[in-house]
């Protein structure tokens, strides 16, 4: 890996300062009205300039993180994404971070590789725009209201059968609203 040349490495962050103005002054108005589709052009323009620059510099930690960040507002332009919380925490720590490579660049000539991130963004993409965390958090979350239902009629079947003969009724029901339990389980 050939480390990128200091000189290149300038003129590239003078041309991200401007570059990254553009692109917040675009993701706040996009921000503030997500209907604002020239904003959200403009925010893929800035990217796509950024991603050329970085990588025409050799720096490829800041192009691979603007590409992905570039594919993330693809994927909100076609509808691909939900807007959500975790869209916005996800753009907003792309930001940082390339904030942050071109710190480093400006102290180190050069910066650490953003690995953690795109491969947050691409499980997120990958996911619809749901984090794949927050979408098994939604499921046992289902599974255990389902499970505190099934106790609640469970409960009532026990406390229906007050007498042996009950007991044998109240065990049959059980065992149906249990079947009936785990074949929803299974469609889900």
């Amino acid at each position: 890996d050939e480390e990128p040349d200091a000189e290149l490495i300038e003129i590239f962050l003078e041309e991200a300062d401007e570059i990254l103005e553009q692109a917040a002054i675009a993701k706040q108005q996009w921000i503030d009205n997500n209907a604002d589709a020239s904003a959200l052009d403009e925010l893929q323009r800035c990217l796509h300039t950024l991603k050329g620059g970085a990588r025409m510099a050799g720096i490829m930690g800041v192009g691979n993180l603007s590409h992905e960040l570039e594919s993330v507002y693809e994927d909100v332009a076609a509808g691909n994404l939900e807007l959500n919380a975790e869209l916005y925490d996800t753009v907003h720590a792309c930001d940082d971070r390339i904030m942050d490579m071109l710190g480093e660049l400006r102290t180190k000539l050069h910066c650490d590789p953003a690995t953690d991130l795109i491969d947050r963004i691409r499980e997120f993409r990958a996911a619809g725009g749901v984090m794949l965390a927050a979408k098994e958090t939604a499921e046992e979350q289902a599974a255990s209201q389902d499970a505190g239902e099934l106790l609640q009629v469970l409960a009532g079947h026990i406390e229906s059968s007050r007498s042996a003969a009950d007991a044998g009724q109240a065990l049959a029901s059980i065992r149906m609203s249990l079947d009936a339990f785990q074949d929803s389980a299974y469609q889900s």
